[in-house]
């Protein structure tokens, strides 16, 4: 006996796929119709409040690039432009707490759409500190006097000549900071970084790009996933330098003790005729110079460690 499939029968999954299909096509034409219609404006927001020196500043913006700056006036100045898709839509807002400045710049419910091109330039004065939090986009800060702390969710991070000590989280993009009085810390997800001039002492994580750090004053904990190390100090050598994939490079003044335990698990050690005693073979060395001093440890899974006194 031969069975039929009759119309009551029939399945319904093609119809339901291609009702899914048809409302993703309507929604996306849709979006397209709105980028189409709306016009790309540009919109400007600039404020300025009263500011004492030894204030602190708060960024938070959900994308951008934030710049901030010092001037010979106690005031905080804004200087927000916005353009392209919905400039004008979104909002941003100024306001003081006592010595706290806070601005807030939101564009979150366009930004499946691509939301706007945001530019942020603010002034303050010279002994300031900065808090900036950016959901995307370069940051730069310089000439400041006080504590310095950036989060991004992406984008080259630029700090310079900073009197205090320098934070700075990323979720990729490269981080430059030099000349600072103070300590640095650098955490970032993926990208090089660069360090120079810096009084105390240095922590840098990375999980991929290369770590170049000279003229450090402080000791200096450098990690990265994949890259190679560079460091030069103006003091006695002590920290961590690790590295999963790339070489190490150590240079410090002559003169100088240390414990040094350096280990490489596929490359060479090449000491440049250092007088050390201890155990010093071709991929591993513990061993003293001059005496002794504080501990430099070093770490490759697969590149060469140099280390030389100038």
């Amino acid at each position: 006996m031969q069975h039929r499939l009759g119309p009551t029968t029939r399945p319904s999954f093609a119809y339901g796929s291609l009702r899914g299909r048809c409302a993703a096509l309507r929604f996306f034409a849709l979006a397209l119709a709105l980028l189409a219609a709306a016009p790309a404006r540009a919109a400007d927001f600039e404020r300025e409040v009263p500011a004492e020196p030894g204030g602190r500043l708060r960024v938070d913006v959900d994308g951008g690039r934030v710049q901030i700056e010092t001037h010979n006036e106690d005031t905080v100045r804004v200087e927000a432009h916005t353009w392209g898709f919905r400039a004008g839509a979104g909002d941003f807002e100024l306001r003081r707490d006592g010595d706290e400045v806070e601005l807030h710049g939101s564009f979150g419910a366009l930004s499946f759409l691509g939301g706007p091109k945001v530019e942020v330039r603010v002034r303050v004065p010279e002994a300031f500190s900065a808090e900036v939090r950016t959901g995307g986009g370069a940051v730069q800060l310089e000439q400041l006097e006080g504590r310095v702390a950036v989060r991004t969710g992406g984008g080259r991070v630029e700090v310079d000549e900073i009197t205090g000590d320098v934070e700075v989280r990323s979720s990729g993009g490269e981080v430059r900071v030099s000349e600072v009085e103070g300590r640095v810390e650098v955490r970032s997800s993926g990208g090089g970084v660069r360090a120079s001039d810096v009084s105390g002492a240095v922590e840098i994580r990375t999980s991929g790009g290369d770590l170049r750090i000279h003229d450090v004053g402080g000791p200096v904990d450098a990690r990265t996933s994949g890259g190679n190390i560079s460091v030069r100090f103006l003091a006695e050598p002590a920290g961590t330098l690790e590295t999963s994939g790339g070489s190490v490079e150590v240079e410090f003044e002559e003169g100088h003790g240390v414990d040094l335990d350096a280990r490489t698990s596929g490359g060479r050690i090449d000491l440049d005729d250092l007088a050390l005693e201890g155990r010093v073979e071709g991929d591993e060395v513990r061993a003293r110079l001059g005496g002794g001093g504080d501990s430099l440890q070093i770490r490759t899974s697969g590149g060469n460690i140099r280390i030389r006194a100038r």
